[in-house]
């Protein structure tokens, strides 16, 4: 584990990067950005200090799911690589709880969104006077992907939280 610095501007990583590190803030803030399908960047949100990022990516294997661009002069990132992880949480069991509640919330917001984006689309759909036949419509993909989040969000509950099981993996 090592701390860097950095300059406002830098991209830290791309959308789609493979990688092998997490971040927490040390000091400063990064964006948290994605590509539109214009190809626009689009900031999603900004994070400030303590804040951890890239831990999905590590955890999983999976490419980065967004561009993160450092904006501020001076800003330090410790950089925890995979083969690090279990003894960063280790350190500071604190950490777990606070990547839980950061997926949470991440996955929290999603649901809201897709939860929104269905009225949104069923009120479109209720006010067309003839409805076309489709075997499946935007409307049914979205509420079939809705269900099928909510189901996973259910694999976390309070007593996994609490007990640290969701992580438990990283431990042995």
């Amino acid at each position: 584990m090592q701390i860097k610095e950095y300059n406002g501007g830098e991209i830290l990583f791309k959308e789609g990067d493979v990688c092998d590190s997490m971040f927490k803030i040390v000091e400063g803030s990064v964006s948290v950005q994605i590509k539109a399908s214009n190809g626009d960047s689009v900031e999603l949100t900004t994070l400030g200090k303590d804040k951890i990022f890239g831990e999905m990516a590590v955890f999983e294997s999976w490419p980065r799911s967004a561009t993160i661009v450092i904006r501020e002069d001076h800003t330090k990132l410790l950089e925890i690589m995979r083969d690090e992880i279990k003894d960063f949480l280790k350190e500071d069991p604190q950490q777990v709880k606070n990547i839980i509640t950061n997926l949470s919330h991440r996955q929290k917001r999603l649901m809201d969104d897709y939860l929104h984006a269905c009225r949104t689309i069923r009120e479109m759909d209720e006010t067309k006077t003839e409805r076309e036949e489709r075997s499946d419509t935007l409307l049914d993909k979205i509420t079939r992907f809705v269900t099928t989040y909510t189901r996973t969000m259910h694999y976390l509950t309070p007593y996994h939280l609490q007990n640290n099981q969701a992580l438990d993996h990283y431990y042995s």
